[in-house]
Formats: C-alpha cells, structure tokens, sequence
C-alpha cells in the first residue's frame, strides 16, 4: 500500500525551456531509419532498417497519458519488446547531466564509452535499439509520468512508477507487432524501477536484467545509517511543462526515520518470480549494496548475478555484455535453447589495486560459503587493528565538527588474503559536548609502500571512479538493531526510534559497510578510517555532491581495549 499522496511534498518541475534541457520537442511520427545511416556523428551506423514511431501515447490506469519512443524491426513479424523506463529523457536529444557529459573524454558518449560503440539512438543509461533492434526485438523507451510530455506529477520511485510500469508492459503485450514477451533492462534508475516493477507481477513481463540499481531508497542512497544524503546526484532531471516532481530533499528532512514515505521507496523483491540477470560493480557506491541485497532475496533460482571490474555505463555497452544479455533475452523471451542455463549464477570479480584483477570468476552463490569471519580489534594507543583484543583501554579522539579530522588504524598482512563480502564495524563511542554522532568510515588498500592502492575503472579518465575500499555511515542515535534481521558483518538498523546520548554515556554502534571484493598480497594493509564528515569522494570526481545533512558537534570520543571491544569484522576467503 502507498503512502498517502498528501504526505509527499512535492515542488515545481523545471520547464522544458529550461537551461538544462535539451528536449528535441513534441513531434508524434513514425519514419524508417535506414540501414548503413549514421543518426549522431561519430556514432555506429545501422546494421538494419528500424521503425521508429516517435512520441507515442500510452494510457495508464488513472487515465495518464505517458509518451514513449518504439523501435522495432521493419516487417510483420511479432518480436518481443524491452522497455526502458527512464526520466532522464527517452530522446537521444534530451538531457544528459552535464556534469557526466563534461567528464566525458574527446569521441565519448559517455565517461569511458566511445561513441563508436553505440547507434547513438540509446538514450541516458538505456538499451541501445541499435544493437537489439537487428536481433528481433523492439525497444522502447518510456517518459515515466512528469517526465517532459508525459502527464502527471513525477514520482521518486515507489508504487505510482511501479503500477505505471505495469500497464505500460501489459499495453506493449497487446500491440499488434508485439510477440507478448516484455522484459525491463537498463541502468541505474532504470535498473531501480525493475525490482519495483517486477513486484508487481505484470503477467506479461518474463524476465528483468537490473545492471545497477539499488532497491531501497532509504538504506542504500538518501539515508544510508539514517544521515540524509541531500540529492544532487539524481541531477535535479524531471524537466516538465507545468509539472511538480517530488522534493527529496523536503522529504528527507521532514521523514527522519524509516516511516511510510520510505516503506514506499523500498521494492520487495522477495514478490519477483521471473528470471533475474543482475549487474554490480563493487567501485558503486551508489548500486553495489542495493543490487546485491534485492539479488540476494530474488526466492527463484533462475537468477544471475554479475559482479564487474569496470564503471557500469562502460559495462552496459561493452559488446560481449551485449551478446552476453541477448543470449539470457533469447533464452526466455524466444524460448531459445541457448545453453544460457548452463551459465554460472555468479560471476565475480576481485579488485586487486596495483596488482591484476580476478575478472568474472565462476561461484555457486553470493555470499560466498567459504568465508570465513574475520575479527581486528582496534587499539588506539598504537593506531593499529589487532587480532586480539588489547587488555589496556584507550581512547582516540577528534573533532566531530571541523571537516579535517579523522583517525587511523591499520593491519599489515603477512599472507595472501582476499575479502569478498559484508563488512562491519563496531565502535564504543562517546560525544563530548553534544548529544549525537554521526559516523564515517571507510577501510581502504594501502600498498606495501604504504601509500592508498587504487582501482581505476574508467581508463581514459582516470579522476572518474577511483576506489580503494568500501564505506559505511551510522547516525548514533538510531543505532537500534534487529537482531533477528542482524548478522556479526550486516548489522540491520530499524531507523525507528531515536537513541540521543547522555553526558559521559558510552555506547556501542555497529556500522554496516558497503560489501566489497578486494586482494590483498603480503604486505600490504588496510586502514581504517573514522571521521565525522564525509571524506571519501563521491564516484565521478563531482567531488561531494551527496551533500550530507550531518548533525555533528563537539568531540567524538572511540573507545578501545579491555571491556570495550571495538572491532572490524572482515569476509575473508581462505585462499589455497
């Protein structure tokens, strides 16, 4: 059940004359795009003829009308359709984030995607028709509702796009042209919008391939330990005429704790019954843990789950991930007897900064059985992680307030280790002056040489996406567990009730990090990091444009040793 429509705040849409839009117009058409053309400068030509009816109307229950673009193949054969549900903009025309477009290297379309690798006619994160179109399949690209000419107010998620999906699939099933088989597929909000969708059950709808997409949006983007992220990075993108969009940052602030505005941003894959092809990337700080736990409780066994070493845009157009796609859409929307089957359920990769990645390795199951927990215990009159607890107590202190100050512990490996998993970390905590704790923490790779050993996964630019270890944050005063839901390295806050510190209270928090798949050689280290303000970048090189609403002030006091065992707890895999 949604929550109720009045509860959600809601602001003005920026106009389609807007600065940052780049909308193309409204123009209903139906045209053939010839093969051998090239539809953008520098883009792939057509490897065959495509139908293209251009701003089409779609009616859904409540009587909306929502604007897609279909791509199909010319001729009268009935082919299956792949819906991309999107308000980034369903033209190629439209708006891409300029902030993605300025990171993007001289013959890119995106950062690390050449424009020689797509038709061009993929919009923002999409499938490209020019690749799937010769293959026997339409795809259309969906203006969600409030999306440019595409009525309604804009939804962030939930059940309204979810419902708006549904009818979407179940018109596309009945169009003449349509074999009846509707899949979803694309990346990043249009991953996110599939796990809501296929909840729902559409009975048209065979399969989904979420290739990066969170599934709830408190725990794993806006509230992620209950500290809002003030949006920034979904580039303020629902331009309509006229329209409202939801303020999400409004709603941030006047819904703390995880209440029915939330409930309603969070899908249950736990309802979805059709085949799953998912993608993660362990460098997304965004995607990676949403993807992963929506995976995890998928209850079907026909479910996939790729972990990459890349950036998810480069992953998304890279042409054996494309073939890799079609064989899993041909094999349940064409009933091909494709050997997909036959494929590893888990493909995983392992990050090995300055030294050679493990890329897609074959595994049975996420998280993997072989791991074995592993528990560092901090010290902080040495600064070190120790594998027994120290008997002395101790104390690290530092400003909870300034955006410079941090502490240090660090464990130097004598052997070959792998992490590929749930991290957490236990912390006894005290605040001098104030009431609250918000905490940031992060374990990164350091190289023998000490210095931070990072993964780079967009080549041609390198500031893009750096990552040298998996985070986490906690707001102290909602550190309430479910124990039932809790494991020793996926802590599960409830996010329902506040828990404000008394003078002089030490209490336990636990902080639940980014799952994250790492090699580490002889020598080398992890560090962990504790600060009061958000130090790690944002993914992008944006700098820290998840704008962290913290309530900080005061001192933060760790304390370590003897009755309070403060602790990192690892996923180590036993190497051979």
């Amino acid at each position: 059940m949604s929550v109720c429509k009045n509860e959600i705040i809601y602001r003005r849409a920026p106009g389609l004359s807007d600065p940052g839009c780049s909308y193309p117009g409204f123009a209903p058409e139906s045209k053939v795009l010839k093969k051998g053309s090239v539809c953008r400068a520098g883009h792939a030509p057509l490897a065959c003829d495509i139908l293209f009816e251009r701003d089409t109307a779609i009616t859904v229950r409540d009587g909306t009308i929502l604007y897609a673009d279909i791509y199909r193949p010319v001729g009268e054969e009935k082919v299956p359709a792949i819906l991309n549900s999107t308000t980034f903009g369903k033209s190629t025309d439209e708006k891409k984030p300029a902030m993605i477009q300025q990171k993007a290297a001289s013959g890119e379309q995106f950062p690390g995607v050449p424009k020689s690798m797509t038709s061009g006619l993929n919009s923002f994160e999409s499938t490209d028709p020019g690749f799937f179109v010769p293959h026997g399949y339409a795809v259309v690209n969906l203006d969600i509702r409030g999306s440019y000419m595409s009525g309604g107010d804009n939804p962030y998620f939930g059940t309204q796009e979810a419902e708006d999906d549904y009818d979407v699939i179940e018109w596309l099933a009945m169009q003449e042209w349509c074999s009846g088989a509707v899949a979803m597929t694309g990346n990043s909000w249009l991953g996110i919008n599939q796990w809501f969708a296929a909840a729902q059950r559409p009975p048209h709808l065979v399969c989904i391939a979420p290739w990066e997409g969170w599934y709830d949006m408190y725990r794993d983007e806006y509230m992620v330990g209950g500290i809002p992220n003030y949006p920034g990075f979904r580039f303020n993108n629902a331009y309509s005429e006229g329209g409202k969009m939801e303020d999400v940052v409004a709603n941030c602030l006047a819904h703390p704790l995880l209440d029915e505005y939330w409930k309603d941003k969070a899908a249950h894959p736990e309802k979805i019954e059709i085949p799953v092809y998912a993608t993660a990337s362990w460098s997304s700080v965004v995607h990676c843990q949403g993807t992963l736990n929506a995976w995890r409780k998928v209850p079907t066994d026909q479910k996939w789950l790729r972990v990459h070493n890349t950036q998810e845009w480069r992953d998304t157009y890279d042409e054996n991930n494309s073939q890799d796609l079609l064989r899993f859409f041909d094999h349940y929307m064409k009933k091909e007897e494709n050997g997909w089957e036959n494929t590893p359920k888990v493909r995983l990769s392992v990050l090995d900064p300055g030294g050679q990645d493990i890329v897609e390795r074959p595994e049975k199951e996420f998280p993997l059985e072989r791991q074995r927990l592993c528990e560092l215990y901090l010290d902080a009159a040495a600064g070190k992680l120790c594998e027994t607890l120290p008997e002395k107590e101790a104390e690290a202190r530092y400003s909870g307030w300034n955006g410079k100050d941090m502490v240090k512990f660090r464990y130097t490996f004598d052997k070959e280790t792998e992490l590929v998993g749930y991290s957490s970390v236990r912390l006894y905590v005290e605040s001098h002056g104030y009431n609250d704790l918000d905490l940031f923490v992060k374990l990164e790779k350091l190289g023998a040489d000490g210095r931070r050993a990072e993964h780079i996964s967009v080549a041609t630019v390198p500031d893009f996406d750096r990552y040298s270890g998996p985070t986490g944050r906690q707001r102290v005063s909602l550190r309430n567990l479910d124990p039932e839901k809790s494991a020793p390295n996926e802590p599960y806050h409830t996010f329902d009730q506040v828990q404000k510190l008394r003078p002089h209270e030490i209490v336990p928090v636990e902080i639940g990090l980014f799952p994250t798949g790492l090699r580490f050689h002889k020598g080398e280290s992890i560090e962990l990091k504790i600060a009061g303000w958000c130090f790690y970048d944002v993914p992008g090189g944006f700098g820290n444009l998840l704008h962290m609403g913290i309530d900080n002030n005061g001192e933060h006091v760790i304390h370590t040793g003897g009755q309070f065992a403060s602790k990192v707890v690892l996923p180590m895999i036993p190497l051979e």
